[in-house]
């Protein structure tokens, strides 16, 4: 269980310091430098909304209980067909799973979690939002994946840049200015994908800051317990991926940590 103790108090006033611009943010600096690392506060200079704690032990048996991806190729009596056709190249796969993998991440990004426990507004730029973060939650595992990880997360970007292009223009953008849109964008997620990274790297305090600012907009109305929440899901999802087996992974079809196993 993650305890509200010196950490949270020293990443309280730290996310307070950095919200107002204070003079106390530099009194500050000693303490979260010390804890979490040079310049912890300044991370992700590009919030993504404004363009549009450890974690409990990862369960052996919800690993195991990862599904296997039926594959036609394989598993069809007219597999040699389709392997003859070039269904299971490595290309092809990766058009398939690349798909399958981005419907997963949307789905789980949707989940009422975060509405109701985590403080994460309704509106669809925050829906983009937690899209995103989830995303980047799966590009990390396929890091692990060599050249066909590397790939299968290209693949998965187009998907996803895809989808975010059409939201961008069902909402009515056109012309030059839909590029301009569009650019932002793409360097809004950049820039929250580097600042999670920076934080997944370093120490709690410093990925919740990347959270307050990336998902939760800076708002000053987001409770303690609940940036806690979104930081203690994120790095369990990322111990959870962590352990998955490649074939779950690269066939897109993965489960996810259950929330209910959160420890706040």
């Amino acid at each position: 269980r993650v305890g509200y103790s010196t950490h949270s108090i020293m990443l309280a006033r730290a996310l307070k310091a950095v919200a107002t611009g204070t003079a106390g943010a530099a009194k500050l600096a000693p303490l979260v430098s010390a804890r979490c690392g040079k310049g912890a506060p300044a991370l992700a200079s590009i919030s993504l909304l404004r363009c549009v704690s450890n974690t409990s032990r990862v369960q052996a048996d919800a690993v195991k209980e990862q599904p296997r991806h039926a594959d036609p190729a394989t598993e069809s009596k007219y597999g040699w067909a389709l392997n003859m056709l070039g269904y299971y190249t490595d290309e092809s796969k990766v058009i398939r799973y690349s798909r399958v993998l981005y419907e997963n991440v949307k789905k789980q990004s949707e989940t009422p979690y975060f509405v109701t426990k985590c403080g994460v507004e309704e509106e669809l730029r925050h829906v983009l939002a937690m899209t995103g973060l989830h995303l980047w939650m799966v590009l990390v595992r396929l890091r692990r994946e060599g050249e066909y990880g590397k790939d299968l997360g290209q693949g998965l970007y187009d998907v996803f840049w895809e989808d975010m292009t059409k939201v961008v223009k069902d909402a009515g953008v056109k012309g030059r200015i839909l590029t301009d849109q569009l650019s932002r964008l793409q360097e809004a997620f950049y820039g929250a994908w580097h600042a999670f990274d920076e934080g997944l790297e370093s120490s709690d305090p410093v990925l919740a800051v990347a959270l307050w600012r990336n998902i939760y907009e800076r708002r000053d109305d987001v409770s303690l317990v609940e940036l806690e929440r979104m930081t203690q899901y994120v790095r369990m999802q990322v111990a959870f991926l962590d352990q998955l087996n490649s074939d779950a992974v690269n066939t897109g079809v993965i489960l996810w940590q259950d929330v209910k196993k959160m420890a706040v």
